[in-house]
């Protein structure tokens, strides 16, 4: 992980040499109704064990300064914290199969295809499992975890940070495409140097046609430390 932080340092002065400070914000959710969850617990502790700064800076003779913490409120409104980013809920997501009554190229009858059966199993989360004698719900059989607002929380930070003149580069790390609009939108602000750093390949191509469009420099990075979400 520190290997990562300090290419990912590397990375981000190579565009802007002139920085003398970098703020590393890690976005997820870290809170489960005011509770710091395990995987925000692993989170930072990773983080701090590989906390690059203070680093010899990469493109010139100076020294670095830097912070890496976890966001859990945003730039522009830092005294609000959202204390919900993860949640479980009862049952898996809504289940469709591909085809109807049974997908297609299904061997099995109707009545004992699996895929069906298990749709609806999970059709509510008060229903029952269909084995003879089980009293198990769907409800007690499945759980889904999810982030809540991450994905707008970096939106609302993208923009606000590509809209301020105080700021050298504001750099993205992410394969998550569903951040192109705010992208685009903090482009057309003009005020700072914008930077998605990804996996190659990770984005379509016409995705990647759009931020050549807009002047957004793209950085190859790591895979095992991008959320492919």
């Amino acid at each position: 992980m520190r290997h990562f932080m300090v290419e990912l340092v590397r990375a981000v002065t190579s565009l802007a040499p002139q920085i003398e400070y970098l703020a590393i914000r890690a976005y997820g959710g870290w809170l489960d109704r005011g509770s710091v969850t395990s995987g925000a617990s692993k989170a930072m502790r990773a983080l701090e064990g590989s906390d690059p700064f203070p680093i010899a800076h990469p493109s010139r003779r100076a020294i670095l300064h830097g912070e890496v913490r976890l966001a859990n409120a945003l730039l522009s409104v830092p005294e609000v914290e959202f204390v919900d980013t993860y949640r479980v809920r009862e049952g898996p997501p809504r289940i469709r199969l591909a085809g109807s009554p049974v997908p297609g190229g299904c061997a099995s009858d109707p009545s004992a295809c699996p895929a069906a059966i298990l749709k609806r199993f999970t059709r509510s989360t008060r229903k029952n499992c269909p084995a003879s004698g089980c009293a198990v719900t769907c409800g007690d059989a499945f759980k889904t975890y999810e982030q809540k607002m991450v994905d707008t929380l970096i939106a609302c930070d993208l923009v606000e940070a590509g809209s301020s003149p105080d700021l050298d580069l504001v750099a993205l790390l992410t394969c998550d495409t569903d951040l192109l609009p705010p992208l685009v939108y903090a482009s057309s602000m003009r005020r700072t140097e914008l930077a998605v750093i990804t996996p190659d390949p990770c984005w379509r191509s016409h995705h990647v046609e759009i931020l050549n469009g807009i002047g957004v420099h793209l950085l190859p990075a790591e895979s095992s430390y991008v959320d492919t979400r």
